[in-house]
């Protein structure tokens, strides 16, 4: 039996810093679904993990695409592309293999094992979801991490895929400690140091993205993680 396409989601109106917060949401769903976070420095490429990489990067993409052209309105599609002759596969794939390299540098340093069964298990389950199902919550099929850490909680890290649980984030960030912008920018630190942490729950007071579990932290409170279609289709 042929599933009927839904009907993509009329544009919807937004505040301003909703919109601008496409990005972050974005971001809020790899946290969800991957367990990943960008490295403190680029790492040397690996000999034996760009294949995996190339796999994890390019099923996202797919995955990420998929849901944006079944789903979302052509204005929230618009969004997916970096220019007029790009598809969205070519700009999220860019996207993800650039603000990702800690975990190439994870899996070439054998700190993180990738399951690629899981990430396919959570890709046929979100193709097999109707766009309405979606608008309340992701598949059961993708709570699992699609990637195995060995960094136990407070231990330095690189990237989220490392940490046994919860995810990396600079230390300072994870403490709360409050920016120097001036001497940030008078004085660049060297790399900061990045830890494995649990990250605080909906709810909590927080300071900052990185600190809550949602990868969202409005009015000093963590809020809840976005849905599977807020987070790709946000106008």
């Amino acid at each position: 039996m042929t599933r009927e396409k839904a009907e993509p989601r009329a544009s919807r109106p937004r505040n301003g810093s909703r919109t601008a917060q496409h990005g972050t949401r974005l971001a809020a769903l790899v946290f969800a679904l991957v367990g990943c976070g960008s490295a403190k420095e680029e790492p040397d490429e690996p000999d034996r993990a760009p294949e995996e990489y190339a796999t994890f990067v390019d099923l996202y993409a797919d995955m990420v695409c998929g849901l944006v052209s079944r789903c979302c309105n052509e204005v929230n599609q618009a969004l997916y592309t970096l220019s007029g002759d790009e598809t969205c596969e070519d700009a999220v794939e860019l996207t993800t293999g650039t603000t990702q390299l800690g975990v190439l540098g994870a899996l070439g340093t054998d700190s993180a094992t990738y399951d690629e069964e899981r990430q396919r298990a959570c890709a046929a389950a979100l193709e097999a979801a109707t766009c309405e199902e979606l608008e309340t919550g992701t598949p059961p099929a993708c709570d699992e991490p699609w990637f195995e850490g060995t960094v136990p909680l407070g231990q330095e890290c690189t990237s989220s895929a490392e940490c046994v649980e919860g995810y990396c984030i600079e230390e300072a960030r994870a403490r709360r400690e409050p920016k120097d912008l001036i001497g940030f920018l008078l004085f660049p630190p060297d790399p900061p140091k990045m830890i494995c942490v649990v990250p605080l729950p909906v709810g909590a007071d927080c300071t900052d993205d990185a600190q809550c579990e949602s990868f969202s932290c409005e009015d000093d409170v963590c809020e809840a993680t976005p849905t599977t279609l807020d987070a790709m289709c946000p106008i």
